[in-house]
Formats: structure tokens, sequence, C-alpha cells
């Protein structure tokens, strides 16, 4: 079943914008869940939460490295010269997903003067861990045979 959103060819453009729109859907996808769990846990105990996004996000960030992994090397096996540049060219369509979260996740939090900015320090993390490791990751399982 994974196959079928998997690179069917070696065309940057177009697996790169099926690789931008998996992405998008994925990272939505996984923070509307979030959404619905943190709203149903607050409801039942204020304590639950943090344990819960930790292990969410846990969670989910296997299988997005995953996905990426799988998605890049399937992809650069079209390529048979400059594997490492086809890697690293299709994971910076990779991440613009990641860097429209990021700026829907700045705006949407609130900047009280009295906050510690957790949320805005959530969101870097984010935006580092996907933005700023993935092109490598990419990179790096471009080399994957």
């Amino acid at each position: 079943m994974l196959s079928i959103y998997l690179p069917q060819n070696g065309d940057i453009l177009r697996q790169g914008l099926k690789f931008f729109l998996l992405n998008t859907l994925y990272i939505f996808l996984s923070a509307a869940i979030l959404v619905v769990f943190l709203f149903v846990l607050i409801n039942i105990s204020p304590m639950v939460p943090g344990l819960i996004i930790v292990a969410y996000l846990v969670f989910v960030a296997f299988f997005y490295f995953n996905y990426w992994i799988k998605f890049i090397s399937k992809f650069t096996k079209y390529h048979l010269k400059y594997k490492p540049l086809y890697g690293f060219l299709i994971s910076l369509f990779g991440i613009l997903p990641n860097l429209i979260y990021y700026v829907i996740l700045a705006l949407l939090v609130e900047s009280d003067p009295n906050s510690c900015g957790g949320g805005e320090f959530f969101a870097f993390i984010i935006l580092f861990l996907t933005s700023i490791t993935m092109p490598f990751v990419g990179l790096i399982s471009s080399f994957k045979k």
C-alpha cells in the first residue's frame, strides 16, 4: 500500500510536488489528531497532556523520518548519476510544508508578555528538526542501495 505514495519515476518536479503534497497532508493530519487528543485529554485531566504530547510526537516523527528515507531512496534509484544532489533537491520540496506549518504555528501562538515563549520554542524545534535536518537525511539516504 505504501508503494503508491512512493515515486514512480525520476521527474524531480512531478515527484517533488507529490512529496510536497504528501508531507503537507501528513503534517496537518498529525496536528489535527494531536489537537483532538489534547481537547479530549484536557477535559479528562489537565496533568496528562504533556506526556501524551511527547509520546505522540515521537510516534509521528518515527513514521515521518521513515517515509522520508523510503521516498528519497526510491526517488534516487531512478538517477544513476548525482544521487546525493537529487536526494538533497527532493528534500527541499519536502521541507516547504514544514516551513508553512512553522509560520502558521508561530502566527497562532499568542505572544503574551508574561509567556515564557513555550509555543515559539516548540515551533522552532519543529522547524529545526524538519527543515534543517531533513535535507541532510535526504542526502544521506540517497546513498542507500
